[in-house]
């Protein structure tokens, strides 16, 4: 269905939802009625005991999926962290995956990234947090990337964000023993859950990542999704 067959010319939604800016914002957002969504909802949250589970939150067009997010970001459940993001889906097939761990990365912000895997690392140990994202990832250079995400000198830190960004030299990357950059889209795949499995390595932390309109990128073939 598109607009012209509703009589429209635009998104009318787009006047009266809140914008990317209010979901970075701490300011409480009211929810009415939908008591069955509500509850629904919470139970997903209150459940979230598998490090990655996959919640399909469907719902018609302006139905109120995105206003959810936002309301939930803000929730305390239990004894649980929960590490929101909300994230656009890419909309070109060309580089969709880069685009998406760029856009994540921008959501946490590279220097809260930086000081979550410092934590990590003060909580496990570089060695044991570098286990657990090889076992994930099963690539010892983006481990050993994602580590030195947590190293606090300077020089490296400013190469890492440009690493994390896609501009790099060969020189650069034997200068911080790194053999290659990211350049494939499976290279940022692997990068991009070793990201999530160092975000999660918290015994208490879940990433809740909300990707509206993800349907649209998905093809009948969803099994290769999952």
């Amino acid at each position: 269905m598109t607009f012209k067959e509703l009589n429209l010319t635009q998104n009318p939604f787009e006047l009266i939802s809140p914008s990317p800016l209010a979901f970075q914002s701490d300011a409480p957002i009211p929810w009415a009625g939908m008591k069955t969504q509500k509850e629904q909802l919470e139970n997903t949250y209150l459940n979230a005991t598998a490090h990655h589970n996959l919640i399909l939150n469907w719902g018609p067009f302006g139905a109120g999926k995105t206003h959810a997010a936002f309301y939930f970001k803000n929730q305390s459940f239990l004894n649980t962290e929960f590490i929101t993001l909300y994230v656009k889906t890419p909309l070109e097939d060309s580089d969709a995956t880069q685009q998406l761990l760029k856009d994540i990365i921008d959501e946490i912000s590279f220097t809260k990234l930086k000081e979550i895997i410092k934590a990590r690392i003060a909580e496990l140990g570089e060695s044991q947090l570098f286990k657990l994202i090889n076992t994930t990832i099963k690539s010892e250079v983006f481990a050993t990337a994602i580590i030195k995400l947590g190293h606090s000198e300077p020089k490296l830190a400013e190469f890492m964000h440009r690493y994390v960004y896609g501009n790099v030299t060969r020189t650069e990357l034997k200068q911080f023993q790194l053999p290659c950059a990211l350049n494939s889209e499976v290279d940022y795949l692997k990068f991009l859950a070793g990201i999530i499995a160092a975000l999660t390595a918290g015994k208490t932390t879940r990433v809740v990542l909300c990707v509206p309109t993800l349907l649209q990128r998905i093809s009948n073939d969803v099994p290769k999704i999952i």
